[in-house]
């Protein structure tokens, strides 16, 4: 579903991402983690163009997005860039939710005026999305009425409403309070159960282990290991690994 072959990122003089190699088959939930400025963030951002690459290839569903030929070029191709971002669905850490719309607007934006969709089929499956997201209530509110887990169900369910083939999850919970972490992440292991392909960033271990088919951990813009989630969290055989699972076991001790 997703190939990232040899994918190198820079900023300036400093390299962001380092020959990483990515794949995730159809119907795979992989969750990458590790320390903050590892590059998780921006591999993410390039699968779906958010970002251009210096080196390397990434196709998404047969599409080619970035290779030598659009580096050269210095742009990627239009029809490419909208084809792949129709099929990946993203959530950022912020909601990004259109502040002037409500809830069931916001959903109904990207199938009526992206895809095309009549207005009544949008609203129909705006609806049904509220619904799964246990928002029905909260139709027509507009998104500084909503709790900041109900901002980021809306904009899962905004996501899902192009009926996407795949998902990038960006640090979802990140910006959320500790106690409304627990409603987004059911939502997302709700999608992981009916098959969705994922690609979740995350610093929540225990959502991770429970969720991954496949765990990749990066370092410095590397990936350094990856795995079941059993051997991952188990049985690291990196001690860069260890080192940082046990800072994470330590701050939330803390």
């Amino acid at each position: 579903m997703i190939e990232a072959r040899g994918v190198c990122k820079s900023f300036g003089p400093v390299e962001v991402l380092k020959d990483v190699d990515l794949t995730v088959s159809r119907g795979e939930v992989v969750v990458v983690i590790g320390p903050s400025g590892s590059g998780k963030t921006t591999l993410i951002r390039t699968l779906n163009g958010l970002e251009t690459i210096n080196a390397g290839r990434i196709v998404v569903d047969g599409i080619t997005l970035q290779d030598q030929a659009t580096i050269a070029r210095g742009k990627m191709d239009r029809t490419a860039l909208r084809n792949v971002r129709l099929e990946l669905g993203m959530v950022f850490q912020r909601f990004n939710l259109f502040p002037t719309l409500t809830a069931l607007q916001n959903i109904m934006q990207g199938p009526y005026r992206v895809r095309g969709v009549s207005r009544s089929e949008a609203a129909d499956r705006a609806h049904a999305l509220l619904q799964k997201m246990n928002l029905t209530a909260k139709a027509h509110h507009y998104p500084h009425q909503l709790s900041g887990g109900q901002q980021q169900r809306v904009a899962i369910a905004r996501a899902l409403a192009m009926q996407p083939r795949a998902m990038l999850f960006d640090e979802a919970t990140s910006a959320l309070d500790p106690e409304l972490i627990g409603e987004v992440l059911e939502v997302m292991r709700k999608l992981a159960s009916e098959g969705m392909t994922m690609v979740i960033v995350t610093h929540e271990m225990a959502f991770a282990a429970q969720v991954a088919d496949r765990v990749i951990v990066m370092d410095a813009g590397r990936i350094i290991e990856e795995g079941p989630p059993d051997t991952i969290f188990k049985a690291p055989a990196r001690e860069r690994t260890r080192a940082f699972l046990r800072a994470v076991i330590e701050r939330k001790v803390e």
